[in-house]
């Protein structure tokens, strides 16, 4: 429907034209009498109606020159249409200073005025989503699927046009989220629809290549890495398998099981009481000593050891289930 009313006003806009090239011809030679010719119908696409978008206008330069910019009105929204009474024309030219008397008005008892528009694809929308996205997630692009789209088509005036992507929930980039796409139009006219979209992710993590028994160590052969949708799984996903071999089981593991963060834990390799070797290491020495834990140690954690020869206490790093490094000073 609204294809044909543009090819309408496209006709209609020739015919008029052609019409005043012969009333042209008709005059040559004459004082040109100042003229408006308004159509049945016209169309706009500016945020005003101005009578030099919707009319021919016949005359001096200067004549033309100021009624050209005569606001009529506000334009309709886009794809809308709003009619103006020819009352309300001539009212808007008598505003202006235009003497009537001095001039031809040629124009209908109501003239209706289509606002021009452009209807935004789907495309061009979702597209700003998936830039504001890829621009902002911690994911590896690799790994993301972003479609399942939801929105209502966008009518906007033609013109340059500028898309902003604002985030209205969620920041972990997962699942389904909500923004909104503001839409600028010469940098002037604002428009703004609501857009969700759902954020697939498939991604390598660990998994249990077989049973793990609860207090066990996790070794290396206890875990492979799979690519595995975890679009709503939990956030304590294991990528990385290195972050839990050498851990404890919590508890019993079965195979095939998306490793979390919660199912292991720190386990101490050295127990409180244990008896340890001290050391002081450097490029060209290395000195021990015995010592005792005074409390459980973890692996590459810090713990407090007695020197048993001098009943010294101090700090050192855990390296293994009975050596304690000691900084040498």
């Amino acid at each position: 429907m609204k294809k044909n009313k543009v090819k309408f006003l496209i006709l209609n806009t020739i015919l008029w034209s052609s019409a005043l090239v012969f009333i042209s011809g008709m005059n040559a030679g004459a004082e040109i009498v100042p003229e408006i010719i308004v159509p049945e119908r016209a169309m706009t696409s500016g945020e005003n109606v101005l009578l030099g978008d919707i009319a021919i206008l016949q005359g001096n330069l200067r004549f033309v020159k100021e009624a050209k910019n005569i606001v009529l009105g506000k334009a309709p929204f886009p794809g809308k249409e709003r009619t103006f009474s020819r009352s309300q024309i001539i009212t808007r030219l008598r505003q202006n200073d235009i003497n009537m008397k001095k001039i031809n008005l040629i124009c209908p008892p109501e003239v209706e005025v289509l606002s021009d528009y452009i209807e935004l694809t789907g495309d061009r929308i979702e597209q700003a989503v998936k830039d504001y996205i890829y621009k902002n997630m911690a994911w590896n692009r690799n790994w993301v699927r972003i479609d399942n789209f939801n929105y209502r088509p966008v009518k906007v005036p033609r013109g340059h046009l500028t898309l902003s992507v604002i985030q209205r929930s969620g920041n972990n980039f997962i699942g389904r989220m909500a923004f909104d796409v503001d839409i600028c139009v010469g940098g002037q006219q604002n428009f703004t629809t609501a857009v969700s979209a759902v954020i697939t992710v498939i991604a390598p993590v660990a998994k249990s290549a077989t049973a793990i028994q609860r207090h066990d160590i996790v070794s290396k052969s206890d875990i492979v890495i799979q690519n595995e949708d975890i679009t709503y799984q939990s956030s304590e996903i294991v990528f990385d398998a290195n972050e839990i071999i050498g851990k404890r089981a919590r508890t019993r593991i079965l195979p095939d099981t998306t490793i979390k963060t919660s199912m292991v834990e720190e386990y101490p390799i050295i127990q409180k009481g244990d008896i340890v070797t001290i050391f002081v290491e450097t490029d060209s020495f290395r000195i021990s000593t015995s010592g005792k834990a005074l409390e459980d140690g973890y692996k590459d954690s810090a713990i407090l050891v007695s020197n048993l020869n001098s009943k010294n206490r101090l700090y050192g790093i855990v390296r293994n289930g009975n050596q304690v490094e000691v900084n040498y000073q």
